[in-house]
């Protein structure tokens, strides 16, 4: 869990690294797919290189997010990235059992 919590105060941070390295190692502009196919072991070895005392914040605050709730940003963020596909989904379910519903 506290992985997810330094993932999310720290992924801008990471994505800025790999595009960065990226644009070291080929003097262009990261590519989408290649963003992606790094993040993993970027985020693997960013948690590896954290002191403990992080590690502790990030978990202290993880146990905090699961027994209340994580502040207006992150809820907002993940409002902003999961909302759409929520909403079409339950869309989706209601609009298959209308049809039902009427044969």
């Amino acid at each position: 869990m506290a992985c997810q919590v330094i993932e999310e105060e720290r992924k801008a941070e990471i994505l800025q690294q790999i595009c960065k390295e990226i644009q070291e190692e080929t003097g262009q502009k990261a590519a989408h797919k290649e963003v992606l196919r790094r993040y993993q072991p970027t985020m693997t070895a960013f948690m590896l290189w954290l002191d403990k005392k992080e590690l502790q914040e990030a978990q202290a605050k993880a146990e905090k997010w699961t027994n209340q709730a994580p502040n207006a940003t992150v809820q907002a963020n993940t409002a902003r990235k999961k909302g759409k596909k929520i909403v079409k989904s339950f869309a989706k379910d209601m609009y298959i059992q209308a049809g039902e519903t009427r044969k």
